[in-house]
């Protein structure tokens, strides 16, 4: 005979394993296999829209007007786009 004990151990189980499955098929687990060398950039290296600043067909123009510097750090940026 079964007592009620009995029938919620089994009810539990089948949960338990019902949750297992659920959550090995869902998605990966743990840490990944490797790290990035590199961050990954959408269109790195080519503008959308060629007509832009600094596209092919409108260049950057000179930077005139600031401390050797700054125009170091502005050549800098441009170069990081």
């Amino acid at each position: 005979m079964t007592t009620v004990y009995d029938l919620k151990q089994t009810l539990n189980s089948g949960l338990r394993q019902a949750k297992k499955e659920f959550m090995s098929s869902s998605g990966r687990n743990g840490h990944p296999k490797h790290a990035n060398k590199y961050a990954w950039k959408p269109n790195a290296g080519h503008k959308k829209n060629e007509t832009e600043v600094g596209g092919k067909l409108r260049p950057f123009s000179q930077i005139t007007g600031v401390c050797g510097r700054c125009k170091d750090q502005i050549e800098w940026k441009r170069n990081q786009s």
